[in-house]
């Protein structure tokens, strides 16, 4: 091919330029055959205004193309492990951020397919992820070098029909050229919507939990004052119970000092008569409950106190017998009569307080 080329040359007179055209050369009988790279001019060489020659100029660039060659080998294969890797991975170049790369798993997120992604303007693909401020932090990576790392970032995103609100873990990494020079942005995201979500459920659970517990505490709080209320009024009543149950015990023992000594002064006819005989039992039994009465009332306090009341057997009879002796004086003013017939009546269990 290279004769060929020089031929035409000599031919034309026009000036061939050749870019890392490869020559292979043959170092030795027992050795393969070599590939070198070479720029170079074939110029036609005149005399007296006629070709009579053709000049060569040759450069060896062979370690340039095996080194570019190698970066682009390398690249495909990191491009073909990004298009691989489950995470959602994507490459942007130039100021327009034209999508280089974009593997299925980021796609999947834009709501996009692959042939519809590569080589487009990230925004004129995404159209909706203008105004949410990405273009200002990749313009800042861009300008500055310095990677962005966001941590759930919200925005929304057209997918499957609808518009969803979304939550994004990513980084925006600067991608140097060969020259070193910042020509793209690598982004390496993850969607956490779902995470978001349910912590914040659980954020909103949590505050209805500290609501009510405070209520409870609040509740407990009065329920608190309450006792301390009735533990203060138990302990009045309890004074009071004290106080009355001392200060009548004096007066029941002088009435009933009184009716013993009546009974003894009566001449045996008066104490014999229809009504008296009867009235100074009644009175004599009214002071024995009176009595039993305070009792009870000093051991009411007591109560409080005992788990379980001692309880004994009453006979339902001689409780109504009692009744009856108090309104004994009542039934014969109103010449009334009382009929009672519990004899078949079992015991009855109760306290006797």
């Amino acid at each position: 091919g290279y004769i060929a080329l020089i031929d035409r040359v000599y031919q034309t007179g026009e000036t061939f330029f050749g870019t890392e055209l490869p020559f292979q050369l043959s170092p030795g009988a027992d050795q393969p055959p070599q590939t070198h790279y070479y720029n170079f001019t074939y110029q036609a060489y005149r005399e007296a205004d006629e070709i009579v020659g053709v000049s060569i100029f040759a450069y060896d660039v062979t370690e340039q193309v095996l080194a570019r060659q190698q970066r682009e080998a390398q690249q495909q294969q990191l491009h073909r492990l990004l298009e691989q890797a489950p995470v959602a991975i994507a490459i942007f170049r130039g100021p327009e951020y034209v999508i280089e790369l974009a593997n299925p798993a980021v796609c999947t997120l834009w709501g996009r397919t692959p042939a519809q992604a590569r080589h487009k303007p990230l925004f004129e693909l995404l159209p909706e992820a203008a105004g949410q401020g990405f273009e200002e932090l990749l313009d800042g990576v861009m300008a500055t070098g310095v990677p962005y790392v966001a941590h759930e970032l919200p925005s929304f995103i057209d997918r499957h029909g609808r518009r969803d609100t979304v939550y994004w873990d990513f980084i925006y990494e600067p991608l140097p050229d060969s020259t070193g020079a910042i020509s793209g942005v690598t982004v390496v995201a993850t969607e956490v919507t779902a995470q978001v979500r349910a912590r914040q459920q659980v954020e909103g659970l949590n505050e209805a939990l500290a609501s009510t517990n405070g209520q409870l505490q609040q509740l407990n709080e009065e329920l608190r004052a309450a006792n301390g209320q009735l533990t203060r009024t138990n302990v009045d009543l309890d004074n009071f119970i004290y106080t009355a149950s001392h200060d009548l015990k004096a007066p029941i023992s002088n009435i009933e000092g009184l009716l013993a000594a009546l009974q003894t002064e009566l001449p045996a006819e008066v104490a014999q008569a229809e009504y008296v005989g009867p009235i100074l039992t009644r009175m004599l039994d009214s002071v024995n409950r009176f009595k039993q009465t305070i009792s009870h009332l000093t051991d009411v306090s007591k109560l409080q106190k005992e788990f379980a009341p001692t309880v004994e057997a009453v006979r339902l009879a001689a409780v109504i017998d009692a009744v009856c002796l108090d309104l004994a004086p009542l039934l014969h003013e109103t010449q009334a009569q009382l009929t009672v017939d519990v004899t078949d009546t079992p015991l009855l269990f109760l306290s006797a307080k």
